[in-house]
């Protein structure tokens, strides 16, 4: 393998790892983080519907309000001869407010005047029986004791889910309370739909209760009633739906709202993504032509360069002719550097013989240094045993024989004569002893030394030279094994 194909080889291992990289940026970090923004979405298009009829609440608040202040009103609570007659201008209100329901209690909380009207036909509906309810289930309702109080709320009724509203009705400059007025307003299909379209998203209003509700609808409804959340969401493929009911006054779900999301930030993210993916390879490939055209330009080119120099030397320097071919410019270079290293051997061997032969004038002078080495222990052993010999009891031997010269024996003195002797002959054995270790000793270390030298001598007896094996020759040999 040459050098272009293990750098093609290396530059398209670190593609697929960076791809590999990237991939799992996305799926482990990125993706969640989509996940996670598009639930939020949907989140917020829940509280976004659940903020229009919220705003709902409060235009109807606003409404009572100013009824509560209407004159007409007034001489209802203080005219009871006109609590019997219908009054049509509280009625043209009503339509024009979008009201369908009208209550005006006086302060002993009497019902004294009502009315209830299907806006799209102007016609009375039923009476309601909810008062009662109302009355138990929240009192403050009916029942004001400040001219400020106000409470306003969802209630289920027999027509459907009803926007309640509650105000005092005051009169004077005092603000005194003189009764009570309770405004309602349907949560009929064209409201559902008209608050559908002022939220700007694909929320949707359900009346929990009716026949509208599909058996997933209830599921979800019960789910959300066991559950510590107002809201839930659900995946399923692309698509994100998020629910969320809304509770009356008497802690009873009434409304159900939903949302669906396509999950279209998920595509847009991944289209992005594939472009920049795209691009990124397209760069990283382009930056990898242009590494490889360096690398072409500072290494193959130079080692072609050297390949024809060293090809353009002298014949008899170069055994062999190496035929140049482009697509292993490395591999050649190898190949005619080993060459060149053939075709130097011989001056190598020369100059091996001349450092051989100084060798062997140097190992001369470290002959006769060790021989010199060898003789100064024997010098220093026969000088210490000449000490020794000195230094026998000559003195003792003396003496004898200068009394064996007299000729007088004494008996009594033989006993000194044998003493002496004795000690005499020890002293002399153990010198024996001691100077026949020695001579042993310097014996075998001559031996080993002279051994040593002969070794030395006999290598230095024929002057050897260097002669490297020739490429031809090993081939020779190589093919003779084979």
């Amino acid at each position: 393998m040459n050098l272009r194909s293990r750098f093609l080889i290396m530059g398209c291992f670190a593609l697929i790892l960076q791809i590999l990289i990237l991939f799992s940026f996305f799926y482990y970090y990125l993706n969640p983080q989509i996940v996670s923004l598009e639930k939020s979405l949907v989140e917020k298009n829940l509280h976004r519907g659940l903020e229009i009829l919220q705003r709902e609440i409060f235009h109807l608040t606003h409404v009572t309000q100013l009824l509560a202040q209407d004159p007409t009103i007034e001489q209802l609570i203080k005219t009871p001869a006109l609590q019997l007659l219908p009054n049509e201008l509280l009625q043209r209100k009503m339509i024009h407010q979008e009201i369908n329901l009208i209550y005006v209690l006086n302060d002993d909380l009497k019902v004294i005047w009502e009315s209830t009207i299907d806006l799209n036909s102007e016609r009375p509906y039923p009476k309601l029986s909810f008062l009662t309810t109302l009355w138990n289930a929240r009192p403050a309702l009916l029942d004001h004791n400040s001219a400020v109080s106000l409470y306003a709320g969802i209630v289920n009724s027999k027509l459907g889910p009803l926007y309640i509203v509650s105000a005092p009705i005051t009169v004077g400059s005092k603000n005194q309370v003189i009764g009570t007025l309770i405004v309602g307003r349907l949560i009929t299909q064209d409201v559902m739909h008209l608050l559908q379209s002022l939220s700007y998203t694909d929320v949707k209003l359900w009346p929990i209760g009716s026949a509208s509700l599909n058996a997933d609808q209830t599921t979800i409804v019960q789910k959300l009633l066991q559950g510590d959340s107002d809201f839930m969401i659900n995946e399923s493929g692309n698509m994100y739906r998020g629910y969320m009911f809304l509770q009356d006054i008497n802690q009873q779900p009434t409304l159900l709202i939903s949302t669906t999301q396509p999950g279209n930030f998920s595509k847009i993210i991944d289209v992005s993504l594939s472009e920049m993916v795209v691009v990124f390879i397209l760069v990283q490939s382009l930056i990898f032509i242009v590494f490889f055209w360096v690398i072409r330009s500072t290494l193959l080119l130079p080692a072609r360069a050297l390949i024809e120099q060293i090809n353009r030397a002298p014949k008899d320097l170069r055994p062999l002719r190496v035929d140049a071919k482009p697509w292993n410019e490395m591999g050649m270079l190898a190949n005619e550097i080993a060459h060149l290293i053939v075709r130097h051997q011989d001056k190598l061997a020369q100059e091996t013989t001349m450092a051989y032969k100084e060798g062997c004038y140097q190992t001369r002078l470290n002959l006769f240094n060790e021989i010199e080495d060898t003789l100064k222990p024997i010098i220093e052993n026969i000088e210490i045993s000449e000490k020794k010999l000195s230094n026998l009891p000559t003195n003792d031997l003396e003496w004898i024989v200068a009394e064996s010269k007299t000729g007088q024996y004494s008996p009594a003195r033989f006993e000194e004569y044998t003493e002496k002797l004795q000690r005499i002959n020890d002293k002399l054995r153990h010198y024996q002893k001691e100077t026949r270790h020695r001579l042993y000793d310097l014996y075998a270390k001559t031996l080993r030394n002279v051994a040593a030298l002969r070794a030395q001598a006999r290598s230095l007896e024929t002057i050897r030279e260097f002669t490297p094996i020739r490429m031809n020759e090993k081939k020779e040999k190589s093919s003779m094994l084979r």
